[in-house]
């Protein structure tokens, strides 16, 4: 699927439903995580950012930030309690 598409869609969903709508707006930004890399190379999302200022550009960064500090959670058994 393209970013645009997928962007699009997003954007549609952030604009027609209530605040309260989580579950469907959390599946978009689940999208978009786990698809980073291919949003990290578009000019798509970077015109889309620049234009900012939506819910959904909040929303996705809070998401990336919640998934980050999931990741520092996730240690490996081996790293030592004082590497961050």
């Amino acid at each position: 699927m393209q970013i645009s598409t997928i962007l699009a869609s997003a954007r549609y969903a952030y604009n027609n439903t209530p605040n309260t709508d989580s579950k469907l707006r959390a599946q978009y930004l689940t999208l978009i995580i786990r698809n980073r890399d291919n949003f990290k190379k578009s000019g798509t999302m970077k015109v889309e950012m620049e234009q900012g200022g939506t819910d959904l550009f909040f929303d996705l960064f809070v998401a990336m930030c919640n998934h980050m500090d999931d990741l520092k959670t996730i240690r490996s058994p081996f790293s030592s309690p004082f590497t961050r």
